[in-house]
C-alpha cells in the first residue's frame, strides 16, 4: 500500500459507517447496505471464486501482457506469469463476493412493484427488501418479508422470446476471476467482459468455460473501442464493473460512456483510493447528477443511477 493509499485507508476509517444502515433515509439504500453489503457472500459462488484463484496463483505459465492502461496507446510488451498476475491484480476474495452480491440482487433493485414508490424524499414505509437472483432476501435470510413493499425477483425468460436483455458489463477481465464471481451471481444475466491483451483474453475464456460460466463472452478490444462498439449495436447496461487503466481521466471517460448506455444503472469502480488522480475522479463522479446516489467501501466506489432514488453519499467501514 502506498503512502496516499495508508492516508487515504485512515481517512476513510474515520468518516465511514457501520452496515447497520445508521442515518440512511433511503429505503432502498438502507436495504441495498445492510442485506447486501452487511449480508453473506454465497458460500457455493465462492468456493468456485476461490478454486479459480487457487489455480491460477500456482499456474507457472508466462504471458506476453500487452498492457493498454494508458488508453489507446499502446506501452511496451512484458513477460510475467499467470500467478504472479493473479497475485497482484486479481479482485480480492471479498470484493468479488460483494460483486457477486450486487449482480444477485440487481433485478430487485432496478424493478419495482408497480404503482409502489420504492423510495425517495417522502418515503416513510419500511425498508424494501431486496431479493437476490433465486427470490430470497439478499444477504441475511431470516429478515421477514414485508408485504406491500417487496421488489421484484428475475422472472425467467420465455424460449423462444428474442433475447434483448441489458448485459452486466466488466472493463478489465484479466484473469476472469471478477468475471466469474458475476456469471455466477447473476446467472440469467449476460456477462461481457473486455480484456485489451489477446493472451489474457484467451486464458479467461478457458478460465471461465471450465467453471461453467456459460453465460460471458469475452471481447478482446480496448475500452473505449469496445464501448464504441456496444453503443453502436445498441447494447444496454444495468450494471458495469470498471477495473482497468487506474487513471481519473480515463475513469470519468468511462463511467460518462455507460451512464448513457442504460436508464438507470448501477455502475461500479474499483481501486478508487489506488492515487490521487483515481480518488480525485471518483469524488466527481460520486456529486454527477445523474449518479442520484453514490456509496463507497475503502477499495470500491458505486454509483447508483436510479431515478426514484434519494440522493445521498454513503461510506462504508468495509
Amino acid at each position: 500500500m502506498n503512502i496516499h493509499a495508508a492516508a487515504a485507508y485512515a481517512a476513510h476509517l474515520m468518516t465511514a459507517g457501520s452496515t447497520a444502515g445508521h442515518g440512511v433515509h433511503s429505503p432502498l439504500m438502507f436495504s441495498f447496505i445492510t442485506e447486501v453489503i452487511g449480508g453473506s457472500a454465497d458460500k457455493h459462488i465462492m468456493d468456485e471464486v476461490r478454486s479459480l484463484r487457487r489455480e491460477m496463483l500456482t499456474d507457472s505459465r508466462v504471458v506476453r501482457v500487452t498492457d493498454l492502461g494508458a488508453g489507446s496507446t499502446v506501452m511496451d510488451d512484458e513477460e510475467r506469469s499467470i500467478r504472479r498476475i493473479a497475485s497482484a491484480a486479481a479482485l480480492p476474495a471479498r470484493e468479488a463476493g460483494l460483486l457477486s452480491g450486487i449482480a444477485a440482487s440487481l433485478d430487485s433493485i432496478l424493478e419495482r412493484v408497480p404503482g409502489q414508490q420504492v423510495c425517495g424524499p417522502q418515503a416513510t414505509s419500511p425498508p424494501a427488501k431486496i431479493r437476490n437472483a433465486t427470490g430470497k432476501p439478499a444477504g441475511d435470510t431470516q429478515v421477514p418479508d414485508q408485504p406491500g413493499n417487496d421488489l421484484r425477483a428475475a422472472r425467467p425468460r420465455d424460449a423462444g422470446q428474442p433475447d434483448n436483455r441489458s448485459i452486466i458489463l466488466e472493463l478489465g477481465t484479466s484473469l476472469g476471476i471478477s468475471t466469474l464471481a458475476l456469471a455466477l451471481g447473476a446467472p440469467q444475466k449476460k456477462i461481457v467482459t473486455v480484456e485489451g491483451c489477446p493472451e489474457l483474453a484467451a486464458i479467461a475464456r478457458e478460465n471461465l468455460r471450465r467453471h461453467g460460466a456459460a453465460n460471458t463472452e469475452v471481447l478482446n478490444m480496448e475500452f473505449s473501442q469496445a464501448l464504441a462498439h456496444l453503443k453502436k449495436t445498441g447494447t444496454k447496461t444495468e450494471m458495469a464493473f470498471i477495473d482497468g487503466n487506474h487513471r481519473g481521466k480515463a475513469l470519468t471517460e468511462y463511467a460518462n460512456t455507460i451512464m448513457r448506455m442504460g436508464e438507470e444503472m448501477i455502475i461500479v469502480a474499483d481501486d478508487i483510493r489506488i492515487n490521487r488522480d483515481m480518488h480525485k475522479a471518483w469524488q466527481t463522479l460520486a456529486t454527477f447528477s445523474f449518479a442520484t446516489a453514490s456509496l463507497e467501501t475503502f477499495r470500491l466506489g458505486m454509483l447508483f443511477c436510479l431515478q426514484n432514488l434519494t440522493p445521498g453519499h454513503y461510506r462504508i467501514r468495509y
